[in-house]
């Protein structure tokens, strides 16, 4: 929130890149928080979905301010999908990305989001003179790390037929909204 709001003041294409890398990581920690409290206290007693869970969830992002008072009574998968329904690019990410044993093959909405993440990333180096581009460049660093460490743990366990489920930055042949469709 503090970052978002720094962003905020630096203003021009910094802040319109920011903004919308920054607002799509804190709906993807609201809506982790959600789903995570499902199994606890935090997500079964209403108490605690109004006061401790809801101190937990981000000000900002494009779930905030509609969605910050639905969410108190989001207790399972089905209450955050319906509470997800107005916004297109969370229900077709949901829709595609939401089986979260990964038992369709595609993966987990983690995966989904990566992917997410990693198209958004790319295109702040469309513009031009931002601060932006620095941020995206290390988010996608980390990105590469993580593809690094998936194709090792899948060397390890002798499961090289998973490799291929890396994400991959720059990628030539990925469409536009390419998240959106299961791999």
């Amino acid at each position: 929130e503090d970052f978002h709001s720094l962003c905020s003041k630096l203003g021009g294409e910094t802040f319109m890149h920011m903004n919308h890398c920054l607002n799509r990581a804190a709906d993807k920690r609201t809506i982790n928080i959600c789903i995570n409290s499902f199994a606890t206290d935090l997500g079964q007693d209403q108490i605690m979905r109004e006061t401790t869970r809801q101190d937990l969830i981000p000000t900002v992002g494009y779930l905030f301010p509609e969605s910050f008072g639905a969410i108190k009574a989001v207790a399972n998968m089905e209450d955050l999908s319906e509470m997800l329904q107005p916004y297109n690019d969370y229900r077709t990410l949901w829709e595609v990305w939401g089986d979260a044993e990964g038992e369709g093959g595609a993966g987990n909405l983690d995966d989904g989001f990566y992917r997410m993440e990693v198209e958004d990333l790319e295109n702040c180096f469309y513009g031009q003179s931002h601060l932006a581009i620095f941020y995206a460049y290390v988010k996608l660093k980390e990105q590469e790390i993580r593809n690094l460490e998936w194709i090792s743990e899948c060397i390890i366990q002798d499961r090289r037929d998973k490799v291929e489920k890396i994400i991959k930055v720059f990628d030539e042949s990925r469409r536009t909204r390419g998240w959106a469709t299961p791999v």
